[in-house]
């Protein structure tokens, strides 16, 4: 393991120095390496955090138009869907859960070019009522809401999400029409 960690030191220092390397260039020489190493398709995660008839959101820094939304993120190299959405969970809320809880409720495209494994979390009482900002600074603060009372400022294309958990967590959460306003 120590090894791994010492590999990925090298090889971000290596790409760092490509980088300011690639600087001096002309901009169409930068855009066409960039195009050439960066990947063509992205993997990310959602999780649908649910107790009783609510859902706990996170409100993201960089989103201006919908800051509100579930626990997200891209999956890295080599890291499996249930591994990401549990690594995406803990990063955002801090909460540490076990690979078994997860449900893989669905997976759907985002855009042509990202694909999204979306996974529902039914949560015990000791999960925080709210949490406050991410140590990487990209989630400001969460907290439960009911899932008809959703934020004005929530995704929309996550409402359908969580309807979807809603009907496949029954034990948890009896479904409730979500508010589409």
């Amino acid at each position: 393991m120590r090894w791994r960690r010492v590999g990925r030191r090298v090889v971000n220092a290596i790409r760092w120095r490509a980088m300011r390397v690639l600087g001096y260039f002309p901009t169409p020489v930068q855009a066409a390496v960039v195009w050439l190493v960066a990947p063509k398709f992205l993997m990310g995660v959602a999780v649908v955090v649910m107790r009783s008839k609510e859902v706990f959101l996170v409100h993201h820094r960089y989103r201006p138009w919908y800051p509100w939304g579930l626990v997200t993120g891209f999956v890295e190299h080599g890291e499996s869907l249930p591994c990401a959405a549990l690594r995406e969970l803990w990063q955002e809320t801090g909460w540490e859960a076990s690979e078994e809880s997860l449900t893989l409720i669905q997976t759907h495209f985002v855009s042509s070019r990202e694909l999204e494994a979306v996974f529902a979390i039914a949560v015990p009482p000791e999960f925080p009522e709210t949490i406050g900002p991410s140590d990487d600074g990209e989630i400001t603060h969460g907290e439960w809401y009911p899932i008809n009372q959703l934020p004005d400022d929530f995704t929309p294309s996550q409402r359908s999400l969580i309807e979807k958990a809603a009907q496949d967590l029954p034990d948890i959460v009896k479904t409730v029409p979500i508010n589409a306003d």
